[in-house]
């Protein structure tokens, strides 16, 4: 019985000791990373700058190197704001026209190309001539020319203008009074600084359409809606 409380005495500090440099158990709870939602807006501003510096810096401007934004912001527009914008831009291109309003008709479309291929028939006739009088002729027809075909340059874009002013009104016209504000896209207005021919750097405003998803219906048509506004 003795030996049995002997062994038991040197046995059990054994253990405890054992026990106590065991490591302790750790149960590792599970953490969850909330993830960062940007709204439209922020991916529209996002991908709009990108857009305009591989789209438009790159060939337009004098040094693309120096372009950097200093803001940029995007203006909810709606179906009804942007047929507005389309109307009011057109109609201003159109009042802006040179010709008279009377003469602004196929029918002096046709009369001032009529003009000036009479003008060029009678310089070709006249070009190689070395006499002081064919060269004045020639002179006279290459400036009458130049101003005919001038006018019926006015002319024609005022009836392509007129005919998209009218796609525009009746497209505004026909459509559901429930679409009228809903977004269309975003404006984007973008102040950036770039450097001119001198070497001085320049502040300029640009605004465009633009959506989440990319450019309004494509680059080429977006790029024809940019514009700078200062």
């Amino acid at each position: 019985m003795k030996n049995i409380f002997l062994l038991l005495a040197l046995v059990i500090p054994i253990i405890t000791l054992a026990q106590t440099k065991k490591k302790p158990i750790v149960r590792k709870t599970a953490t969850t990373t909330k993830a960062i939602v940007k709204s439209d807006e922020e991916i529209t501003i996002e991908k709009a700058q990108v857009w305009f510096k591989d789209n438009y810096v790159e060939t337009n401007f004098k040094d693309p190197y120096s372009f950097r934004v200093v803001g940029i912001k995007a203006i909810a527009t709606t179906h009804k704001e942007s047929l507005n914008k389309m109307l009011a831009k057109i109609k201003k291109r159109m009042d802006a026209c040179p010709v008279p309003e009377k003469d602004r008709t196929e029918e002096s479309l046709k009369e001032c190309k009529a003009e000036a291929e009479k003008c060029h028939i009678e310089m070709e006739v006249y070009k190689n001539s070395t006499t002081s009088t064919d060269r004045k002729r020639y002179s006279i027809n290459a400036e009458y020319y130049k101003k005919f075909l001038k006018i019926a340059e006015a002319i024609e874009l005022y009836l392509l203008d007129e005919k998209e002013y009218k796609r525009i009104l009746s497209k505004k016209m026909s459509m559901d009074p429930d679409e009228w504000d809903k977004m269309a896209y975003y404006e984007i207005h973008l102040d950036c600084y770039s450097k001119n021919d001198l070497g001085n750097e320049v502040l300029g405003r640009f605004v465009f359409p633009f959506t989440k998803d990319g450019p309004v219906v494509d680059t080429k048509t977006t790029l024809s809606m940019l514009e700078k506004v200062n």
